[in-house]
């Protein structure tokens, strides 16, 4: 009798298991932003152009070996920038600031990568130069704020700004016209042959090689680390983190070298793999918006390595070049990862880091009926007592 009522209950466990509230939430948020597209487009008198808008963004990506290779090239910048800002997230720490140190890494590892020629194993310097400066000026902003209380948005802005007009200046000299050592560049040949196309025109590199490593690296220090229990209990609640021992100041620190250490190594793939070149100076109107997408793929993701690896797959697709074209001149994949960047920083503002001090009507009931009980047999206890 015990082992089928043992059956039993593990059947009604089974039945019983019910998606996150998170999860489903974010889910409906990332639905209802494709949704939104759509009507601007049936608005916009193009309904028509629905099928030729996601048959274009599939068969670009997936239709050929080549458009496979620009995918994977892009992908991996992509999940590299989401976990940066993800592991920010995780602490409770907005980094906007991946954007500059994004730019800092890349454009740094790239001036070593055209100039200084170190043989066979020079592609590694390339990576180890761009996690060093992208942790470098992520340190700056953390030191800002443990020893002089700066917020930490307001001078990541700052900084941005500085390497944006660093960049732009770099941009302006050789550096601007000159390219990569074939020994520096993370495009390599042996998978440009495999997915038959050439490393000097396609965008294909070994950074979504690292990028997918990283993905299990980082899930294993969430669930099987004290770093990833402390980095929990800092994004949900600082004051137990402070209440238990683990140094506030110390966390934000390490947690910010290794977002800039990210973001560093996005620039690198970026700009040694990707484009394998700087920006030329007539496009440098404003910062490169490439680092804030890390934003996007963060709350999508919901700062979740494994999340962000699906998210890297949603806002690469959803930046497919010359997607847009098909609607006419409208913005619609700008349209839809927008409506998605608001609906789900509600999804984590009030489910996934719910304020404290906000409490529903029941659970103040709640706590009021429990706390008269409790008065009640004090008083029943006090007058047995007497």
């Amino acid at each position: 009798m015990s082992e089928v009522k043992a059956i039993k209950n593990n059947k009604t466990k089974k039945t019983n298991l019910k998606i996150s509230p998170v999860v489903k939430y974010s889910l409906l948020a990332i639905l209802a932003s494709i949704v939104i597209g759509l009507f601007v487009i049936t608005l916009s008198g193009q309904f028509y152009q629905i099928d030729n808008f996601f048959a274009y963004m599939f068969k670009s990506n997936f239709g050929s070996l080549p458009g496979f290779a620009t995918f994977l090239g892009n992908f991996g910048w992509m999940i590299l920038i989401g976990l940066s800002v993800g592991v920010a997230f995780k602490a409770g720490l907005f980094n906007i600031g991946a954007a500059g140190q994004m730019i800092s890494g890349g454009m740094v590892s790239f001036m070593f990568a055209s100039k200084v020629n170190m043989g066979g194993s020079g592609f590694i310097f390339t990576i180890l130069i761009a996690l060093i400066i992208g942790a470098f000026v992520a340190l700056i902003i953390a030191i800002l704020k443990s020893k002089f209380n700066i917020n930490v948005v307001i001078s990541s802005i700052m900084i941005n700004w500085i390497i944006f007009y660093l960049l732009k200046y770099v941009s302006s000299t050789d550096f601007g016209i000159s390219t990569i050592l074939l020994n520096n560049s993370l495009r390599m040949n042996w998978l440009s042959n495999m997915f038959n196309v050439s490393s000097d025109s396609s965008s294909l590199n070994i950074g979504f090689i690292i990028a997918l490593l990283l993905i299990p690296i980082f899930t294993f220090l969430y669930k099987k680390t004290t770093w990833g229990y402390k980095q929990d209990i800092l994004g949900h609640n600082p004051k137990v983190a402070t209440y238990i021992g683990i140094n506030r100041d110390y966390e934000m620190i390490k947690t910010m070298v290794i977002s800039g250490a990210l973001a560093g190594l996005a620039g690198a793939v970026y700009y040694c793999g990707v484009l394998d070149r700087l920006p030329s100076t007539e496009s440098l109107t404003d910062i490169p918006w490439q680092g804030f997408d890390g934003i996007t793929i963060a709350l999508v993701g919901l700062s979740s390595p494994i999340g962000i690896l699906f998210s890297s797959i949603l806002l690469t697709l959803l930046q497919t070049p010359y997607l847009d074209g098909i609607i006419g001149s409208m913005n619609i994949s700008g349209i839809i990862t927008a409506t998605m960047i608001l609906l789900l920083s509600t999804v984590q503002y009030f489910i996934v880091y719910k304020p404290r001090n906000i409490k529903s009507k029941k659970e103040n009931k709640d706590e009021s009926t429990k706390l008269s009980s409790t008065n009640n047999k004090v008083d029943e206890k006090k007058g047995k007592d007497k």
